[in-house]
């Protein structure tokens, strides 16, 4: 019998592996995308405040390697990115899963678009 485990899981769209992953050829891309689904649907969020830090631990990533991901990833419409001007008047930025999402308030999907 498998031993149980006490993890937690991320429900991850199907199109995101069936549609987007094989569009994808940048690895950076891949772990950026993924860490915002992890971040915003996998904790039932349209969008989530994450920080570039946020996001190299989340990936593993170097600081330049996130900052290609998610340029990559907006290039091909996989998230979106919504600046937040903070008191102080510094800007943090607030990233969506977009491509195929099927939003709990819609029973429209979203298209998926490829820079390629």
């Amino acid at each position: 019998m498998a031993k149980k485990t006490n993890y937690a899981f991320t429900r991850t769209p199907n199109y995101f592996f069936d549609e987007v992953l094989p569009s994808i050829d940048n690895l950076a891309e891949v772990k950026v995308v993924l860490a915002v689904i992890r971040k915003t649907v996998g904790w039932h969020h349209a969008t989530k405040t994450i920080t570039i830090s946020e996001l190299q631990a989340l990936t593993g990533l170097s600081r330049q390697a996130v900052i290609d991901g998610v340029n990559s990833a907006l290039e091909n419409e996989l998230i979106d990115r919504s600046p937040i001007r903070k008191k102080n008047g510094r800007v943090s930025y607030a990233y969506s899963y977009k491509a195929g999402y099927i939003s709990p308030n819609s029973n429209v999907q979203k298209e998926h678009r490829t820079g390629t």
